[in-house]
């Protein structure tokens, strides 16, 4: 990809330092490595069928502990109940954890308790975030403690979803860390939440109008699913994302490439908005809308100052 040359060079890819892999964000445990070398098994001690790879030379693996507590009842399309991980109740939650603290030490090292509100993209308030924070919370805490009283370490105590950290509880203190969840760019689905304001959302996908059709009222972008995700299709076509500066317009229809709007009141002016100009949509599910693009365009004041590329692959 040729860079533009109206755009000064990131720091981070300046042609005259070799281009860095980089996030946002980062965990302070468990970083995900590439394993591509298999271990021979030895005769002496078999591993557990999950264990069965090195880890990078001079590297020892992380592992976290799950321990998912509810589940939303009525979730959004695109978040199911997770069947990862085992309850902290469960009986061979501790089995688990011994097997994993003391199976091959050389190899897996567990560092940790992990559960993922999410149960709280059911809520209907803040407070009913904050409970089941608060909920989660205690259940990780008193976990750590069995596993500590058991004489198994476990050194990071830790929980996360936007919601959840967006309105962290004090209980939330005793915890060694948080997992915000995408609170880098937030999305019109944390506004519906009570997560943000709009004005704290920082995501845009920049469309294009390239057809007017008088004859039904509608504007053609050329901005389709491909761009945004099908999420929020719950509430139709207005329900994946919406128009920035024109609460009046309203998406009313997806394919993968495409875009159709229509005023909400039918009356639509074709002359404030002419082929070539553009559109800001905010994206319903900043996580899916990010995930459809090789590079984000990071501006101030309304010029363009850095290209960020994310890193990708699982």
């Amino acid at each position: 990809m040729r860079r533009d040359p109206h755009v000064p060079p990131s720091p981070l890819n300046s042609p005259s330092q070799p281009r860095q892999n980089t996030s946002a964000l980062q965990s302070n445990f468990s970083q995900p490595h590439p394993v591509q070398q298999k271990r021979p098994q030895s005769p002496t001690k078999a591993l557990p069928d999950p264990i069965r790879t090195f880890p990078p030379p001079g590297r020892s693996m992380g592992a976290m502990c799950p321990c998912p507590l509810t589940h939303v009842p009525n979730p959004p399309s695109h978040r199911v109940p997770s069947p990862a991980g085992i309850r902290p109740t469960d009986p061979e939650a501790l089995s688990l954890a011994r097997a994993i603290a003391q199976g091959s030490p050389e190899l897996v090292t567990l560092v940790g308790v992990y559960a993922h509100c999410g149960n709280t993209y059911g809520c209907r308030d803040i407070a009913a975030v904050q409970a089941i924070a608060r909920d989660t919370t205690a259940a990780v805490l008193g976990f750590v403690t069995a596993l500590r009283q058991a004489g198994i370490p476990c050194p990071q105590a830790t929980i996360g979803s936007t919601p959840s950290c967006s309105h962290p509880v004090p209980e939330m203190s005793q915890l060694t860390e948080v997992h915000p969840g995408n609170y880098l760019f937030y999305d019109l689905q944390q506004t519906q939440l009570g997560s943000c304001r709009p004005e704290e959302v920082a995501i845009r996908v920049l469309s294009r109008v390239i057809g007017h059709y008088p004859h039904r009222g509608q504007l053609l972008l050329d901005c389709g699913w491909a761009a945004l995700s099908l999420h929020g299709r719950e509430q139709g076509a207005a329900g994946c994302a919406a128009i920035e500066g024109h609460p009046q317009l309203r998406l009313v229809g997806l394919t993968q490439e495409h875009g159709l709007v229509e005023a909400a009141d039918g009356q639509l002016d074709f002359e404030r908005f002419p082929l070539g100009s553009t559109l800001a949509l905010i994206p319903f599910h900043a996580c899916a809308t990010a995930a459809m693009h090789p590079v984000y365009f990071v501006h101030a004041a309304g010029k363009v100052v850095e290209l960020w590329r994310p890193v990708r692959g699982w």
